[in-house]
């Protein structure tokens, strides 16, 4: 037994520790053994996968492995926990990982570590149906197999000779095809001559004059089949048992079953037959008089209409028109309601009201009612008698309240609210008020009740009064089965006009005796194959095509050996599903007289467009001689299809190829869906018009301006140097594109096969390369920026991982070859790789051998020589430097970077003398070299620096007059040994914040292009 232990789940790494076991053990076992601190926990830190299964934390305990197993520990660390610290000191390893080497400048977005060899998808090579997915992009020169954008059509045009139809697209946009790169397998079409015949069409074209635009549905029901046939065995026509014959069913919903021990439902039944059910419920008819018969009972089911053709079987059985229709409503009782009322909000103000008499009036909803108050009422209690003297008659009544007067409505309840006008001396000046309820009688149960006419449109009376038992549906009583078995249908019902009543609520749950199941009169015979719908649902078709194929021959084989031709018969048969009336027979009669698989297409073109379902039946008929002994005729139905309404002439945007192409014993099967073709795609050039390229930049410019961006967003001077270095190097970019993808990462995808990424700079979109310069030389300088102390905000630090038995010591690239259109591998090593710790990098658009080295060994190259990240911080001066500019960075190391402020400085006859803010150290000996940064921040030189004096240094020449007594910031001076006066600096990012910039860059270092112009080993 191996136990592996691995620092975390992220990095392909060797494992810190490797444990053997000898004998069987517990996984709970064995970490206690390593760790006694271990417990069991919710959620521990570590997790372990046994002979790669994941095993859960829970089962640890339970969980054994053997000696010749491979137990995998991957620490998950959520504390510093002792059991956490303890497995993290396994092997003493401290694993500071390759997690923080700095980005590849150029790395393609899907490029990364592969584990293992991924399975080449079986059907990775044929045409497809792509539906919902992305359309195809194809950018270069690529093998590709066209999508079908209709199903492909397979018909014989002789008996020996099928054809079948497609019709592709290649991917959006225009490209060249050669015609002899266009394949069937690996063969060239047009070496098959007439066998073979293809069109391709640029995007927009008219296809409507090419038979192959039709867009035909094929039945999925009608072909192969499981035992291994072409298609579907035709057999004689037979007598379908007529009944059900069980003692009882049960309804429920869209289902009959049968009771058990009750029968079965025929066992030559199946799905699709349509039957004629009657399911008795209890009706009652109510005499109407002179009017209409009235019909209760469960009408829900029957889910009615006014104008419905209905039947009834049963009591008062016939055919009727639905005249009128009540649904159930359930009774609702009587409310007694609640009194509104109008309460005083203080007490009266006076009672004399035979000195000064008072008129106010009182209202309920709208009715009102006056009331004048002039007699002396003394009191309270006086005052209400006097009101309600006033108010005899009315629903309203005085009453008292607390010492206030109130007014309370009077049964029966309107539910409406009392209001006064005027009675401010009796009610106070804010009196409230409550609404109450209306008082209401209730209403009885109502049962759902039907009327009916005759067709004539009399109606219905003298119908046989009380209850009874009937069935009442659509005209017809027919169902169709959808789901089949000897006690259980699931059916659905038709309409009187045979579509299936979306409506129907289903059957009520009932359990009887006295149902009846028969077949509807246009199911009476079996051995059909079907039927089957011929378009999906909600759509319709106008014509149908089938074939009939005889696999072993069709032929008479007389007494001697002799063959001869003969006769033979079969019925197709159509309808409309939405009817389902009867079926249109079609007697059809194919000859033969041959061993060879021979096969018969017929096409029919239908009385109006209809969603058909179709099925097919041998036919027997006695055929003179011998022939019905000696017949070889074994029919299978191998195809069936109908043509769409609908079928578009043109695609705009894509390139489109139809195909006719002969199968049957000129090709496999197989290789008929294995249409391809070489295309190269036609952009706008660099150079100006449009032509076929494999160039980078036209492809990602083109795919820019798609998305809206236009010259004046793109650096066009650095895209055209950026396509100039990559068509000299002959890099280029070819690769299909059928995922979902952002823009950037497309065009990043591109850039890569240049050593390129794109980035912006001042507000424009620019590709930027990775490429070896020549870094400090003198005509280089202009474009340095230097970073020192002097302009720092924040120092340099430099931070990176230590050699590691975990690092890489090689890369493989795994690239799509045009050679064999096959993904291939190439080993990328550097002189003393052995190896052993692989990074594997999947890149797209790579195409040969040659330039997927070339990357794969500048990655290499990156993982040797820039392991280290520098990060500082300036004031705005790092806005300066762009993504990939070259810089030089100091820091002030002793005998190594040295910076100051240039004080002054001195053109003599020997050279120019330059005064620093600090002594210049030169105790290292050898060459020192001094750079001398510009107002703009770019360095000038570095030049040779000679002491004069501790402050003074002379170098031969400036290439600018520094100004150093100025309002502006003076020049800085960048000093030290030859080898180490700065940092050669890539800037990888600068962000400014809070009025800083931070910045952040990666080694510069030659070595990492030394393979970018050579080619890998034979």
């Amino acid at each position: 037994m191996t136990v592996e232990f691995f620092p975390n789940k992220l990095s392909d790494t060797a494992p810190l520790g490797t444990w053997k076991t000898d004998r069987r053990m517990t996984i709970e076992e064995w970490l206690k053994s390593q760790a006694p601190s271990y417990e069991r926990r919710e959620s521990p830190p570590i997790s372990a996968v046994l002979n790669d299964e994941v095993i859960e934390q829970a089962d640890w305990h339970k969980v054994a492995f053997k000696p010749s197993d491979l137990l995998q520990i991957f620490r998950e660390p959520k504390g510093t926990d002792p059991f956490s610290i303890t497995f993290a000191l396994f092997k003493g390893a401290k694993a500071v990982l390759k997690s923080i080497m700095p980005k590849m400048p150029g790395m393609p977005s899907n490029g990364g570590l592969q584990q293992g060899d991924p399975l080449v998808e079986a059907s990775a090579k044929g045409n497809k149906v792509k539906l919902g997915e992305p359309v195809r992009q194809i950018a270069g020169h690529q093998r590709t197999y066209g999508s079908y954008l209709s199903q492909p059509r397979r018909a014989y045009v002789a008996p020996r000779d099928q054809r079948v139809e497609m019709l592709l697209y290649i991917g959006e946009g225009e490209y060249d095809i050669p015609l002899s790169k266009v394949k069937v397998g690996e063969t060239p079409l047009i070496s098959l001559g007439s066998d073979a015949t293809f069109t391709i069409y640029p995007p927009g074209a008219d296809l409507s004059a090419d038979p192959a635009h039709i867009n035909w549905f094929n039945a999925p029901e009608v072909g192969a089949s499981s035992s291994g046939s072409a298609g579907l065995e035709l057999t004689m026509a037979t007598d379908l048992t007529r009944s059900a014959t069980a003692s009882a069913y049960q309804f429920v919903n869209d289902t009959i079953s049968v009771p058990a021990g009750s029968g079965q439902f025929p066992a030559d039944w199946s799905n699709g037959i349509i039957i004629r059910v009657l399911a008795p419920y209890t009706y009652t008819v109510i005499d109407g008089g002179a009017g209409r018969d009235i019909i209760r009972g469960p009408l829900e089911i029957l889910n009615p209409a006014v104008g419905m053709l209905i039947e009834v079987a049963g009591a008062n059985a016939g055919l009727y028109v639905v005249h009128s229709y009540t649904p159930y409503s359930p009774a609702v009782p009587a409310d007694p309601g609640t009194a509104s009322t109008l309460t005083g909000s203080a007490a009266p103000g006076r009672y004399d009201f035979n000195v000064t008499p008072l008129s106010f009036s009182l209202a309920r909803g709208s009715s009102t009612y006056p009331v004048t108050l002039n007699t002396a009422t003394t009191d309270l209690a006086g005052l209400v008698t006097a009101l309600n003297a006033q108010l005899s008659g009315s629903p309203i009544q005085a009453q008292q309240s607390s010492g206030r007067v109130r007014f309370v409505e009077l049964t029966p309840f309107a539910g409406q609210a009392i209001t006064a006008t005027g009675a401010s001396t009796i009610l106070g000046s804010s009196p409230v008020g409550a609404t109450g309820t209306a008082t209401t009688s209730g209403t009885p149960e109502q049962p759902a009740e039907m009327t009916l006419n005759y067709d004539g449109g009399s109606p219905v009376v003298g119908l046989a009064l009380g209850q009874g038992l009937a069935t009442i549906g659509p005209r017809g009583l027919r169902y169709r089965i959808t789901a089949y078995s000897t006690n259980l249908l699931a059916v659905e019902r038709l309409s009187s006009s045979g579509a299936t009543d979306a409506g129907w609520p289903g059957f009520n749950a009932m359990q009887t005796v006295n149902g009846l199941i028969t077949l509807d009169a246009s199911n009476l015979q079996g051995g059909y194959r079907g039927p089957f719908a011929c378009c999906p649902a909600n759509e319709k078709v106008t014509e149908l095509e089938w074939s009939i194929t005889y696999a072993n021959g069709l032929c008479g084989i007389g007494r001697e050996g002799q063959i001869y031709e003969i006769p033979t018969y079969y019925v197709f048969e159509y309808r409309d599903i939405d009817v389902a009336g009867a079926w249109t027979v079609l007697e059809q009669v194919n000859w033969g007289g041959s061993l060879d698989a021979q096969g018969f297409t017929v096409r029919i073109s239908l009385p109006y467009a209809m969603r058909a379902e179709a099925r097919v039946r041998k036919l027997y008929k006695d055929r003179p001689g011998r022939i019905n002994d000696e017949a070889r005729d074994d029919a299978t139905w191998t195809d069936l299809r109908g043509r769409m309404q609908n079928s578009p002439t043109s695609y705009p945007g894509l390139t489109v190829m139809t195909c006719n192409i002969r199968g049957g014993d000129r090709l496999s099967a197989q290789s008929e869906s294995q249409v391809s073709a070489e295309a190269t795609r036609i952009l706008p050039l660099m150079e100006g018009g449009t032509g076929p390229t494999r160039d980078i930049v036209p492809w990602c410019i083109y795919q820019l301006k798609q998305r809206g961006y236009t010259n004046d967003d793109l650096d066009l001077p650095e895209w055209q140097a950026f396509h100039n270095t990559c068509v000299a190097r002959g890099d280029t970019y070819d690769e299909t594109l059928d995922a979902t993808i952002t823009v950037k990462d497309m065009i990043n995808n591109a850039l890569a096969c240049g050593f390129g990424e794109l980035v912006t700079f001042r507000g424009l979109l620019r590709p930027v390369r990775d490429a070896a310069r020549a870094a400090f030389d003198v005509n280089y300088g202009p474009k340095t920026q230097t970073y020192s102390p002097q302009n720092m905000t924040k120092m340099l630090k430099i931070s990176g991982a230590m050699p590691s038995i975990n690092d890489f010591d090689g890369v493989d690239v795994e690239y799509f070859s045009r050679s064999t259109w096959a993904w291939e591998t190439v080993e990328c090593r550097w002189p003393g790789d052995l190896g052993t710790k692989v990074e594997k990098i999947k890149v797209p658009g790579f195409s040969d051998k040659t330039r997927a080295w070339r990357f794969g060994m500048r990655r290499r190259g990156h993982q040797k020589f820039r392991t280290d990240i520098y990060t500082w911080e300036t004031e705005m001066d790092g806005s300066n430097s762009g993504y990939l500019s070259f810089a030089a960075v100091a820091d002030d190391a002793p005998k190594r970077c040295q910076s100051a402020i240039l004080l002054d400085f001195a053109v003599t006859g020997s050279g120019t003398l330059l005064s620093s803010s600090e002594p210049l150290d030169f105790s290292a000996g050898g060459e020192h070299l001094i750079g001398v940064r510009k107002l703009d921040g770019t360095l000038s030189g570095p030049w040779t620096a000679t002491k004069v004096d501790d402050f003074t240094a002379r170098v031969d020449t400036l290439d600018f007059t520094p100004v150093v007594d100025g309002p502006l910031e003076p020049p800085h001076i960048l000093f030290g040994p030859a080898t180490r006066w700065a940092y050669p600096t890539l800037i990888t990012s600068s962000d400014p914040a809070n009025g800083n910039v931070s910045m952040k860059g990666m080694p510069y270092d030659a070595r990492v292009y030394t393979y970018d112009d050579q080619f890998p080993p034979a």
